[in-house]
């Protein structure tokens, strides 16, 4: 598969409108994915001030899915049917069904795939014409024929999202393969806890012009949410694993619950001042890669959020090797303060 620098990386525009700015956010995360990847020795404070916050975190987001993608890895591990039998049961499994086309007035094609726990595995026997399993998948279980029908098994990590969904491609004539690695992929890389429903609003943003899409996918636009694939960390939509988003008080009320569904993601970007000034020093995080986005036009919790960061930074290092982890463009007026 194509690796990110291989690919031409001009700019990451959404509906054309905007700059160098995003691209350079994008590539900032892309970066630090590269360098986590590579053994490289990652910072563990990271603190952007940004004339907005606004999409600077959506930016980074995209940077992380398409680094994620091109650099090919994934949790999942691809099950010959043979071997079925000898997985243990309790087993997070993944059935992704083939590719069809149910009308033909309709060009598109969808493909099901199920997540769930393996509670049974059912052996070929007199009378059946072939083996089968039963998912556990949250309160109901779910009964499945390992028949021709299917297009391949996969053992997932622990963590994965349970649950099923219909993946439909976007338009005729796309790589098929690609498509269902995209939407498919089990690699947590970035949590965001943000200011909820303005971050919802610059996801539904269209992006027209991104190597993903026009490199990769193929397709003409997707939506940031889809491009960047976030999820909301409490209540998945999608079974895809990469980037997931949540409001900032739910780790402030709800540590205990939600913990053991940060603790895959080794990136947490914390998007705002408020974000910041609460969960910087939140002990949950502290061996997490934590991205403070701070607002310069939003003086509310602004002193805050310094005053916590200051904190946290004192019991680390600032770097004095030259780092391998490019720079956000300083020329735009973009800097990052970077503690190890």
């Amino acid at each position: 598969m194509a690796s990110l620098e291989s690919l031409d990386l001009t700019t990451y525009p959404l509906n054309s409108s905007a700059g160098s700015w995003f691209d350079s956010y994008g590539r900032f995360a892309a970066d630090l994915l590269h360098a986590q990847k590579s053994g490289q020795r990652l910072p563990r404070l990271v603190v952007i001030q940004a004339p907005s916050r606004m999409l600077v975190a959506s930016a980074m987001n995209l940077g992380f899915s398409a680094q994620a993608i091109f650099s090919a890895e994934t949790g999942a591990t691809q099950i010959p049917l043979e071997s079925f039998g000898t997985l243990a049961l309790g087993s997070v499994i993944q059935v992704r069904f083939q590719w069809h086309q149910e009308d033909q007035k309709v060009p598109l094609k969808t493909r099901r795939v199920v997540t769930g726990v393996l509670k049974e595995f059912i052996p070929q026997r007199a009378g059946a014409r072939f083996p089968s399993i039963r998912l556990a998948l949250d309160s109901k279980l779910e009964s499945i024929a390992l028949t021709n029908n299917l297009a391949s098994l996969y053992l997932m990590p622990s963590e994965t999202p349970l649950g099923q969904e219909t993946q439909t491609a976007p338009a005729e004539g796309v790589n098929l393969e690609r498509w269902g690695s995209f939407f498919s992929q089990q690699r947590p890389t970035a949590c965001t806890f943000t200011y909820f429903s303005e971050f919802e609003r610059e996801i539904s943003l269209t992006v027209s012009d991104h190597l993903l899409l026009s490199q990769y996918l193929q397709v003409p636009s997707l939506s940031l949410k889809e491009l960047a694939r976030l999820d909301r960390l409490t209540d998945d939509e999608h079974i895809h694993f990469v980037n997931s988003y949540e409001m900032l008080r739910k780790m402030k009320t709800m540590e205990a619950d939600i913990s053991h569904l940060v603790d895959p993601f080794s990136f947490i970007i914390l998007d705002g001042n408020a974000a910041v000034a609460d969960l910087v020093g939140n002990s949950l995080l502290r061996e997490k890669v934590k991205i403070c986005i701070l607002d310069s036009s939003n003086h509310e919790r602004f002193s805050d959020a310094l005053a916590n960061i200051s904190s946290e930074a004192m019991h680390l290092e600032r770097p004095i090797e030259p780092l391998q982890i490019q720079t956000i463009d300083e020329h735009l007026g973009l800097f990052a303060e970077r503690w190890f």
